[in-house]
Parts: C-alpha cells; structure tokens; sequence
C-alpha cells in the first residue's frame, strides 16, 4: 500500500471531477484506480487494517445475520460521508451489504433535526431510519467521549451501548454479544 500511495502522490491528478461531489470518494476511487492492482490492495488493506482481518469479519458477518434472522436491522451513521462508506462497503465487503444497504447508510450531515451535538444527530437520524422499531440501541465508540441525556433516549426510545473505548478496536464477541443482550431486554 505504501508503494501504492507513493505512485499516487506523483500522479498529475485533476483537483475535481465533474463525477464526484464527494472530495473523499474521489480520493478512494483515484487510490483504486491509480494502479492495476489498485482495488485488490485496497479490499486488502481495508479488511486487515481497518477492519481487523476475516476472522472479525466473519465474526460481525454472522453476528449481523443471526440479528437480522430475529428481525432486526442494522444502519450506519457516520459524522464522515455516508458515500464513503456506502462505497468501501461495497468495495471491501461485500458480505455486509444484505445488512447494511445503501438505504440504511447515512451521515451526520443528512440529519433534519437542529440539535448541537453530532451523537444526537446519529441518533434521532437512526430513529428516522427505522422508525417502527421498537428500540434503537446507538453503538459508537464516540460514547465513550460524549454522553446522550435521558431526556434524549426517552424522547428516541434509544438505548446506548457504552462499552467501547474511542477509536479502538471496535467490536468484538462480547459487545456483540451485549448489545444483542440490550436489543432482546428491550
């Protein structure tokens, strides 16, 4: 990747593109095209590093299957750009699309409520998303940095996980195993 990102500092690449509204989805598709081999290094990359290997994915993969087989859904939003996601996600893995669909991707941005802080926004965003359910329960490392007010989740019918530490390791078998624990007490 290193010699990838080097390669591509080089290039004379145009500052915009009439394709691309999104600055960081035209960054990710100039790293994926730059070379012939771009986009395997990159699904490399992304699986590994930022996504902590197939073991995890596998891992978050049948956790989200067995949510989704009891009726629950999974969403994603991000104070980052939602297409960025949208477009790693379907990029680096695939696996993970029949549970977090393009629909069910959103970011902090897109919110129509005028509250301050973004973890607010996340989560009256995720209740617009999936307003029939019964509970939201918001699980982001940003928890562990700023807290939601009861008035807040009574207003959301949200529960917050608060078990992961900021920009760490994200999740593994025990928080899966509690959040799947708050959504079934719920």
């Amino acid at each position: 990747y290193a010699e990838m990102a080097e390669e591509l500092a080089k290039l004379d690449l145009p500052k915009t593109s009439g394709q691309y509204l999104d600055d960081l989805v035209a960054c990710l598709d100039c790293m994926i095209t730059a070379k012939p081999d771009g986009e395997a290094a990159f699904r490399e990359l992304f699986r590994s590093f930022f996504l902590g290997g197939d073991e995890r994915i596998k891992l978050i993969t049948d956790w989200m299957k067995a949510e989704t087989s009891k009726g629950n859904v999974f969403a994603v939003v991000t104070a980052g750009q939602a297409s960025a996601v949208t477009y790693v996600l379907q990029l680096a893995v695939p696996e993970w699309i029949p549970y977090l669909p393009s629909g069910r991707v959103w970011d902090s941005q897109q919110s129509r409520h005028a509250v301050g802080a973004v973890i607010l926004h996340k989560l009256m965003i995720l209740r617009d998303i999936c307003p029939d359910a019964k509970v939201v329960v918001l699980v982001d490392d940003a928890l562990a940095k700023e807290d939601v007010s009861p008035q807040w989740l009574g207003a959301t019918g949200a529960v917050c996980y608060n078990g992961l530490q900021y920009e760490d390791c994200g999740l593994t078998a025990e928080h899966c195993q509690k959040v799947s624990e708050l959504v079934a007490a719920a």
